[in-house]
């Protein structure tokens, strides 16, 4: 209980309520690592691309980047898959943020997503993530979509649908997505 106390000290307040409201889910540190040919917005292919290199020693990582807390327009949770290398017993993220991110991420690991989205690409070969959530100041959880052409602070397109379960699939169709 005291290891998940120390990780809660320096997280932010939607990560604390993510892995009290989602079993399995706990906090991870990663550090970003810049690597030639990765993509912004590409994080599955980044990851699985480092993977490919040498499987036995990276291991694809799924779960949230939680971000800032932007007031009224509450906290994004954005779907994200980043490397494990089991030679250093540590996380990085190979995939580079966009130029006008500037805001600073939790990492929290939802093996969930990796099941998940691997269970549907193996059926249909489409690649499909769950979409990004914002957790409001109502302290509740929204699946939302923002404008892909603005930073995250500038506002969000549509709020869609305020959700009760965190179940992978549920957010999946909620998205319109027949899992």
């Amino acid at each position: 209980m005291e290891i998940i106390e120390k990780a809660f000290i320096k997280s932010k307040p939607a990560t604390i309520k993510l892995i009290n409201k989602k079993n399995g889910c706990y906090k991870v540190e990663v550090t970003k690592k810049k690597i030639r040919g990765m993509k912004a917005n590409d994080c599955w292919f980044n990851a699985s691309k480092v993977s490919d290199k040498d499987y036995k020693r990276y291991k694809v990582q799924s779960g949230w980047l939680v971000g800032d807390d932007f007031g009224i327009h509450g906290s994004p949770l954005i779907p994200h898959y980043w490397i494990f290398d089991t030679q250093k017993n540590s996380y990085f993220d190979p995939t580079p943020s966009r130029d006008e991110d500037n805001q600073t991420y939790d990492y929290v690991c939802d093996s969930d997503i990796f099941f998940t989205v691997g269970e549907f690409l193996i059926k249909t070969h489409t690649l499909v993530l769950p979409p990004p959530l914002i957790l409001m100041n109502d302290g509740e959880f929204y699946v939302c979509t923002w404008n892909e052409d603005q930073p995250l602070s500038a506002g969000y397109k549509s709020i869609k649908t305020k959700v009760k379960n965190l179940d992978i699939k549920s957010l999946m169709r909620i998205n319109g997505v027949n899992i």
